[in-house]
Parts: structure tokens; C-alpha cells; sequence
């Protein structure tokens, strides 16, 4: 049994992952995750947000977003 790492996810590669979805031909989740080298229910999540990610601009900087602290 292989152990899968963390892998960090930038706002623009969660941006082409969207975008690559809207490719013809559509390709499946498991081929993005193979593209990407992530895991398919990590695919899902992205594209459940799709509308977030694809309102990213190409220009923005390419930062790690990170979720707020819960008080």
C-alpha cells in the first residue's frame, strides 16, 4: 500500500484544471488525475467549485490559497 503525499494546489493550476475539463473532448476525471497527478475525489472538489476557480485571472500571482482560521 503506497502512502499519497499532500500536494499543494495553486488557485491557477485548480484554474486549468477547470479549464481542461471544458477541453473537447471532454476528458474523464481519472484522465485529469493522472494529468495532474492527484487524486480523482480531489478532481471532483475542484470542479464542485468550478465557477470560483475559472474567475481567476491568468495574471493573478501565483499564491497558495489558504483557508481562514477558525477563532
Amino acid at each position: 500500500m503506497s502512502l499519497n503525499k499532500r500536494k499543494s494546489l495553486t488557485a491557477l493550476i485548480k484554474r486549468d484544471i477547470c479549464l481542461a475539463k471544458q477541453k473537447t473532448p471532454i476528458p474523464t476525471n481519472k484522465e485529469l488525475a493522472t494529468a495532474f497527478d492527484i487524486s480523482t475525489s480531489t478532481i471532483s472538489d475542484i470542479l464542485k467549485e468550478k465557477d470560483k476557480w475559472l474567475t481567476i485571472k491568468p495574471d493573478f500571482k501565483n499564491i497558495e490559497l489558504k483557508r481562514k482560521s477558525k477563532k
